[in-house]
């Protein structure tokens, strides 16, 4: 993959780009979709032990803060339907939706400064992002194409849908364009369960307990995952569409570049943030962590080998071993080893990334992959992951099918279901709702 496009949807050019949007959703094998929001609100009741009060928590922010993008890949395999998981081969559309409420909402300040680094445009966002409505059954369905058809398209098109530490986004999605939130976890779960009959996936729960990642945070398992499938024999391709229109269409590629001495900034590797942010003096490169990784585990190997070539020494009374040494300076200092580097002087695992040039004159602008944090991008990580861990999951005889509705809980051992179950019962209101929807035949 030398680049993919993502192409921006706003009032401008949303009636050119529904007939393209409607068709690819409908004849996708799956949708991966990601959020930006305007904040997430007290970050302790999003961490609460019990479930409920932590669903609680993530009602208030969804009930306060609003979606300022929504991200939609939309992939589709070249396969038979049945093993749409297992081909290698997928053609994708990307979409970065940008969105406005037309209501009142919270702004958080952390949340505007983390977006803007990462080149989200405001402005734009709010002279040209896709209106919404917080719905309600008796509310007449909006006339001109809104936030909300959009997420009834997806609703109506009976497609997997899949998310990274999904929790927040199903809240945010359900309170900003469905309907008020219940008050019952279990009878959100219920509802949402119907909304998505085909299930809900969770690549950050598959990552960490079923392909059991290093790390879960998404840039850092779409890397893993996309060096995995590279050393393949039998590599999954992805291709993509041509967009309907160049003018709000925008390149990401890959980071390709040496890993630099910098030290590798511990919080950030393993959780994918650091509370000093562009002011810590250690690396959050993705390309310096997984080098400096890939340098501990030779290491590491190295170690166990001399380990065992002592017991065999011990017990065939060898006196020497031909095995090779690692210096104190090779771990305190793993970059300077002399077998991370290729004969160009590249790291290994850049070399493995590496990207062909590209003709991008037809582009309004080129953007690394690594920056990412714009929906549209983590849309499409999201479901490249899903992708190749499915790929990784089928060589030990397990099936994604396995984490139908199981999404991603910190701090707890077991996913949440998202199912009725024996205590939870579909709400009245979205059984109301429905059938409106139907009625008006919207879509």
């Amino acid at each position: 993959m030398e680049a993919f496009p993502v192409l921006d949807i706003h009032t401008g050019n949303v009636r050119d780009v529904w007939p393209s949007l409607k068709l690819g959703i409908m004849t996708a094998d799956f949708i991966a979709l990601d959020l930006e929001l305007s904040g997430l609100g007290d970050r302790k009741k999003l961490c609460s032990k019990c479930l409920e009060e932590r669903y609680a928590g993530v009602c208030d922010a969804a009930n306060t803060r609003s979606i300022i993008s929504l991200g939609l890949s939309l992939f589709r395999s070249s396969g038979q339907e049945d093993e749409a998981v297992s081909q290698s081969a997928y053609t994708v559309q990307t979409y970065n939706i940008l969105s406005l409420c037309s209501q009142s909402y919270t702004v958080e300040p952390e949340a505007l400064r983390f977006l803007r680094r990462h080149g989200f445009d405001f402005n734009k966002q709010c002279s040209a992002g896709l209106s919404y409505t917080r719905g309600s059954p008796q509310e007449e369905v909006e006339k001109d194409i809104s936030l909300n058809h959009i997420f009834y398209l997806l609703v109506f098109s009976h497609k997997p849908l899949v998310l990274h530490n999904g929790l927040v986004d199903l809240v945010f999605l359900y309170r900003n364009l469905h309907l008020k939130l219940p008050l019952k976890l279990s009878t959100f779960l219920a509802d949402v369960e119907d909304l998505f009959p085909s299930g809900v996936f969770d690549t950050k729960y598959i990552a960490e307990y079923h392909v059991r990642s290093r790390a879960s945070y998404l840039q850092y398992v779409f890397r893993t995952c996309w060096e995995w499938n590279n050393e393949q024999s039998k590599s999954m391709n992805f291709s993509f569409l041509p967009p309907p229109s160049s003018d709000d269409m925008y390149m990401f590629t890959l980071t390709t570049h040496t890993a630099s001495t910098l030290p590798v900034c511990k919080q950030y590797a393993a959780h994918g943030w650091c509370p000093q942010a562009d002011e810590c003096t250690e690396s959050h490169d993705l390309t310096n962590i997984l080098h400096s990784e890939k340098l501990k585990s030779v290491v590491l190997k190295n170690r166990k080998r001399r380990l065992k070539a002592k017991e065999r020494r011990k017990k065939s009374k060898v006196i020497k071993s031909d095995l090779p040494e690692v210096s104190a300076e090779d771990i305190i200092n793993p970059f300077s080893h002399p077998d991370s580097m290729s004969a160009e002087g590249h790291t290994e695992l850049e070399t493995s990334t590496d990207v062909a040039s590209h003709d991008l004159t037809t582009c309004k602008d080129v953007t690394k992959l690594a920056d990412g944090h714009r929906a549209g991008v983590d849309a499409f990580m999201t479901g490249v992951c899903y992708c190749i861990m499915g790929a990784q999951l089928s060589n030990r005889k397990l099936s994604l099918q396995d984490m139908r509705n199981k999404v991603y809980l910190s701090g707890k051992t077991l996913p949440l279901h998202v199912t009725k179950g024996n205590f939870g019962k579909i709400s009245s209101l979205h059984m109301e709702k429905m059938k409106l929807l139907k009625a008006k035949a919207i879509l």
